[in-house]
């Protein structure tokens, strides 16, 4: 263990920075001016990246995490900051990449400031027919009932994929605007295989409600009010969600 570290300041992806005999160490989940006891997990040649083990004393910006998947979930990795601290970030962060990448300076403002359920777009990933986001740094699986920061119809569809049998399904994208919302699930599957089983309460039965109908390459689907379209690409199929009607 390395004690009493303080950090200098945090990189782009929100990583406290400290420097140990001359290399960069990187810590996630410390901010500017904390003081930490820190551990190596990760060694390479011109980096290090650390975990912490003992927060000594910590910066005024650092706040309670409500989410409980925050510390393994790789979708997000400020919100350990206070909010008006995460916008100071976040403006700071695209002026850095403007002036070291361009050699401009430029003055951002942020127009939407909301701190909640306003992401309209996210692709989940599924493994093992459960529903989530990797790990950070890993293909682990972290599998979750909803996200404050996605819209707050992506978090109704959350409910529902985590009842479905997603079976052959590897991700699910989805996308919202003001008033419509869009699904495709992606997965390598035999579409003749899709309409037999939809029959027999797999997956896409789920969705079946009164019907559906084959149109060349198309398989349009409609679950109660909500509407479906399957469309096949080679071996890939793609189910998309048009909302409600």
């Amino acid at each position: 263990m390395i004690k009493k570290q303080k950090i200098e300041k945090l990189n782009h992806q929100g990583y406290g920075i400290v420097r140990i005999n001359n290399k960069v160490v990187f810590v996630p989940y410390a901010l500017k001016d904390d003081v930490v006891d820190i551990e190596i997990v990760s060694n390479y040649k011109k980096y290090a990246l650390a975990e912490v083990v003992n927060y000594v004393s910590m910066s005024d910006e650092h706040r309670k995490v409500i989410c409980p998947y925050y510390e393994n979930c790789g979708g997000c990795n400020i919100s350990h900051m206070k909010y008006p601290s995460q916008l100071e970030f976040k403006v700071n962060k695209v002026k850095d990449i403007f002036k070291r990448y361009l050699d401009m300076e430029i003055a951002p403002k942020i127009e939407y400031d909301k701190e909640f359920f306003y992401r309209n777009k996210v692709v989940f990933h599924v493994v093992d027919g459960k529903i989530g986001f990797y790990e950070e740094g890993t293909n682990r699986l972290i599998n979750i009932l909803g996200c404050r920061l996605l819209d707050k119809r992506i978090n109704e569809l959350v409910q529902l994929f985590n009842k479905l049998d997603l079976t052959n399904i590897e991700k699910i994208m989805v996308r919202t605007t003001s008033k419509e919302v869009m699904v495709v699930f992606y997965g390598y599957i035999d579409k003749f295989d899709i309409i037999s089983v939809n029959r027999e309460g797999s997956t896409i039965e789920y969705l079946v409600s009164a019907g559906y109908y084959e149109s060349s390459n198309i398989l349009n689907i409609k679950y109660r009010n909500v509407h479906f379209s399957l469309q096949d690409y080679g071996n890939e199929y793609k189910i998309s969600y048009y909302g409600l009607s």
